[in-house]
């Protein structure tokens, strides 16, 4: 598969343990995505992301883990995901967010990145 860029806007939606993205337009190669609601279940977890800040952050998460297999148009970045990132980083709170998803062989991919105020 040829690689695929994402360019999205979203808000963090679904469960304490991860956060899911649903693609509304897919025009030549590019995909925008958007989603209003926001609930993380878990105020701890909400608390951190709300209290991060990074000029940008990158992660990587193979396929088989963030395609919903059941909504082709969703895609789910397990919290945990972030969380090691900012700790690892000492996050406060991102300006950006770009995650990069890959096959298993790590050759298909496509990135998704959100600008936070």
């Amino acid at each position: 598969m040829d690689s695929l860029r994402v360019e999205i806007d979203f808000d963090f939606i679904g469960g304490q343990n991860a956060i899911l993205l649903k693609a509304t337009n897919i025009t030549h190669g590019f995909v925008e995505v958007k989603s209003t609601a926001l609930d993380l279940g878990d105020d701890r977890s909400l608390y951190f992301l709300n209290d991060a800040r990074l000029l940008g952050v990158e992660l990587e998460c193979e396929y088989p883990t963030i395609l919903d297999p059941g909504e082709t148009n969703q895609v789910i970045i397990p919290l945990s995901a972030l969380t090691k990132l900012f700790a690892q980083h000492k996050v406060v709170r991102p300006a950006t967010i770009r995650a990069v998803f890959r096959d298993g062989t790590g050759a298909s991919f496509f990135s998704a990145s959100r600008r936070l105020i």
